[in-house]
């Protein structure tokens, strides 16, 4: 099964690191995806997204 991966952006992203399965996440660093979502954001699988909301 293919992982999906949403991106959370900062603030939320703060609470990625707070999380257990946070060395599942990815950290935004490319040019054209730094530019659009900013420095402090993650790519983060779409199942553990959820558990934040």
């Amino acid at each position: 099964m293919e992982t999906i991966y949403v991106v959370v952006e900062w603030p939320d992203s703060q609470q990625l690191m707070e999380q257990e399965w946070f060395d599942e996440c990815t950290l935004i660093n490319n040019g054209k995806a730094l530019e659009e979502f900013g420095s402090s954001a993650y790519l983060v699988p779409e199942e553990r997204a959820r558990e934040l909301t």
